[in-house]
């Protein structure tokens, strides 16, 4: 498992692998490709609640019109309802796992059933030395690629300590296609250890603008 430590916590990737619906597929066939994750976080400083947001930068798709409205250089918050959390509908609520393609690899499957994990996320906290982390499921797919060309997709998830209006810093990983047809999962590393700066944190300011959203406190 690969973990990746912030100021205000840690990140672990208990599942992280590449998916290929057809590796035998030959040049200019299509394929759906991406990565399967689940992915943790534990907050170091007390908090009743740690929510995770997620940046997604797609190669050539969004999910739908108003997340590339709001896109800066590319990065886009990850979310198809009005609720910024990863994984949950207008509410806030977490959607259930079953919400889930069910053309998954077995590392995650499996990992769903052992886990005991219902939810394609769900919100941390800690007192002292107790505590409970955070999570995502995410399966996020290139629907359109062909054996042939080059594909690279990135995503950033953002642990937030909601109760204290504070960012905890972000892990950016991803997929690549390559020419051959393989799908291989990215170096995941950190991408900032306390706040969202630059591309990131513009993405964020670009939800907040978005008419309907749910807005997130932001850095100073």
């Amino acid at each position: 498992m690969t973990t990746i430590s912030t100021s205000g916590g840690e990140f672990e990737f208990a599942v992280y692998a590449p998916y290929n619906s057809s590796p035998d597929e030959p040049v200019g066939g299509r394929i759906n490709v991406g990565v399967d994750t689940a992915l943790w976080f534990r907050a170091d400083r007390d908090s009743d609640n740690v929510r995770l947001v997620q940046l997604i930068r797609p190669q050539g798709q969004w999910i739908n019109d108003r997340e590339r409205e709001r896109a800066a250089n590319g990065w886009s918050l990850d979310s198809n309802s009005v609720s910024p959390w990863y994984g949950t509908n207008d509410l806030g609520a977490p959607r259930p796992i079953r919400d889930l393609t069910p053309n998954i690899t077995p590392q995650l499957r499996d990992w769903i059933k052992q886990s005991g994990v219902q939810t394609l996320s769900g919100a941390g906290s800690r007192r002292g030395k107790g505590y409970q982390r955070a999570w995502i499921v995410d399966t996020p797919r290139h629907m359109a690629a062909r054996v042939g060309e080059l594909v690279q997709v990135r995503l950033v998830t953002i642990a937030v300590d909601v109760q204290h209006s504070a960012y905890l810093g972000g892990v950016e990983w991803g997929f690549n296609l390559s020419e051959a047809g393989v799908v291989t999962v990215a170096s995941a590393k950190l991408a900032f250890k306390v706040n969202p700066a630059g591309d990131y944190l513009q993405a964020l300011d670009n939800w907040n603008q978005q008419a309907g959203n749910t807005s997130l406190v932001l850095p100073a």
